[in-house]
């Protein structure tokens, strides 16, 4: 049966905080699909088989499921629904491990638990400034001003030598969009590695994995080019030697994703009820997040203190 799966390759790669075992990857999968259509069946269900390709010399452990996943629609006035296919699919293969998925129910929370991510950082090591033309840039600025532009990008041909780096050490990418010969890659500020393909096999998608690992665990250090910006760094580090001044919540990426997906918010009363978010609360809510905050020594917000 995962033989009929024809996938993209599309990932985010991540290595275990411990030993992988049964437990994490069973918990993993049953969070992935409790948007699961009720009653139904699952299309793929396959938990951590052992495959391996003689070609390529690989052994790889591999997790599928495929069910059918049904979802509101927020467009008209009836209560309709869309009955769409969602999947989840993990490849084990060293002590990495590859995620592909879609349409299925929110795994983050127990990633973070058990995994760390490789991050668009340890993504770009992995190749070298001079075998590469990067073709797209998002860069987010760091800035709390709010008459300061705080996102922008640029695209070109190749971007080296016609992007002036100067100040550059106050933007931190994104997104980029590479080309590697005849490959194209993009890498999100999320972790997520796409390359430019047509739909192939779970062996050629393992096959692809491998690449990947093996590029991770030799990293290039020519990156000129993306060393000239700033680079993410963990909030915890960052409180470790300084004290923050001002918080800026960064309310577009949520409210893009909440209306693509067509997501409801909710909150709940003192009587444990869910109320469903008015449009004119939302658009309230995220005009407040727009704003930036101020904090005192001791981290509150100014003029919220007893909030």
């Amino acid at each position: 049966m995962p033989e009929r799966l024809e996938l993209t390759k599309n990932a985010q790669f991540y290595v275990p905080k411990n030993t992988i075992d049964d437990s994490v990857i069973n918990d993993i999968l049953g969070a992935a699909v409790d948007n699961m259509d009720t009653g139904a069946q699952f299309v793929v269900d396959l938990f951590r088989e052992e495959k391996s390709v003689e070609e390529s010399d690989l052994n790889y452990k591999c997790s599928v499921r495929v069910f059918p996943s049904v979802r509101p629609v927020y467009f008209i006035d009836e209560a309709l629904e869309d009955r769409v296919y969602a999947f989840i699919l993990m490849i084990e293969y060293k002590n990495y491990l590859a995620i592909f998925k879609k349409s299925c129910a929110n795994i983050s929370e127990l990633i973070k638990e058990h995994f760390t991510l490789v991050d668009s950082s340890g993504l770009t090591a992995t190749f070298n400034d001079n075998d590469v033309e990067f073709q797209k840039i998002a860069l987010r600025n760091m800035t709390v001003s709010d008459r300061a532009m705080r996102a922008r990008s640029y695209e070109a041909a190749d971007l080296k030598g016609l992007l002036s780096t100067h100040s550059a050490g106050r933007s931190i990418p994104f997104y980029l969009k590479l080309r590697q010969g005849a490959i194209t890659k993009t890498i999100s500020g999320t972790g997520r590695l796409v390359e430019s393909s047509q739909r192939k096999s779970l062996d050629e998608i393992a096959e692809w994995v491998k690449e990947q690992v093996e590029l991770i665990e030799n990293p290039s250090n020519e990156n000129n080019f993306l060393d000239s910006f700033a680079k993410k760094v963990e909030l915890s580090d960052v409180l470790d030697i300084c004290e923050p001044s001002a918080i800026l919540v960064e309310s577009t990426p949520l409210y893009e994703r909440i209306e693509r997906d067509g997501l409801t918010l909710k909150y709940k009363t003192a009587r444990n009820v869910n109320v469903v978010v008015s449009s004119r609360v939302k658009n309230k809510l995220f005009a407040a997040l727009e704003n930036v905050y101020e904090l005192d020594s001791e981290c509150k917000v100014v003029g919220r203190e007893t909030c």
